[in-house]
């Protein structure tokens, strides 16, 4: 058990820090959300402990989603940033400074689509480049149901306002830190009994809460970190109060 304070803008649990910890993160993006949830993950704070050589850090950072290797106990905000393969694409193309000879060898996993996009056409007529987008938008989507039919089941996601994630995470930061079950109850819970809450179930709203809370520690932060900014102008790390977040259904 590792007893660590986050240096990316962790907050300790109780009622006055956590409100300044809230406080302070009134302008996160979507991808800070996500290093603070994988930064309370045991597994990813036990291989970074393990003062792993080159080579495992690109392992590390391969299984836990991340582009490059960033210890948990590394400030966010650094020239290293953290950044998550869920939020890029893959690229290839064939120019003077990335000649690939016109052969690219691609082995597709299970969920994955290659395109090709044509630039020669697009610098004939620069509208054609909305028109591949178009294309190819359409094709993700008719893959994804494919996928979705493969599977048998409906991606369970809806969107959830930032009160919802600032909970998540408080109820995240405390279950790493062993807190008993039932005084994360009392932090966190009982200001939120209402009339809706008690007609569907206190219990079993809350233990919802806490499991999508670990569900979040442990893999949901790579929905977040794949999350785009709520508009085109605003930049990834920069998250307005209105701004909303991917998580799975509450039942």
């Amino acid at each position: 058990m590792h007893r660590i304070n986050i240096n990316s803008g962790s907050d300790t649990s109780t009622d006055e820090s956590a409100a300044s910890g809230r406080d302070k993160r009134y302008k996160w993006s979507y991808r800070r959300y996500a290093w603070e949830f994988l930064c309370l993950n045991e597994k990813f704070i036990a291989a970074c402990d393990g003062a792993p050589s080159l080579e495992e850090k690109k392992k590390i950072a391969a299984k836990y989603g991340l582009k490059e290797f960033k210890p948990y106990d590394e400030p966010y905000n650094t020239t290293n940033k953290p950044e998550f393969g869920s939020a890029q694409i893959s690229s290839w193309t064939k120019s003077k400074e990335n000649d690939l000879g016109g052969m690219v060898s691609l082995e597709l996993r299970d969920g994955e689509v290659a395109i090709l996009f044509d630039l020669d056409v697009i610098f004939l007529n620069k509208k054609s480049l909305a028109a591949q987008i178009q294309h190819a938008s359409r094709r993700l989507e008719k893959e994804l149901q494919n996928l979705i039919a493969d599977r048998g089941e409906e991606p369970k996601i809806q969107s959830v306002k930032r009160d919802r994630l600032d909970l998540l995470l408080d109820v995240a930061k405390n279950l790493f830190e062993k807190l008993p079950a039932d005084e994360i109850k009392t932090l966190h819970f009982e200001k939120h009994l209402n009339e809706y809450v008690i007609r569907n179930n206190y219990h079993k709203f809350v233990n919802r809460q806490m499991k999508l809370a670990k569900e979040f520690v442990e893999s949901k932060y790579l929905a977040l970190a794949a999350e785009l900014p709520p508009n085109k102008n605003a930049s990834d790390d920069t998250l307005p109060d209105s701004g909303r977040m991917i998580a799975s259904e509450d039942k």
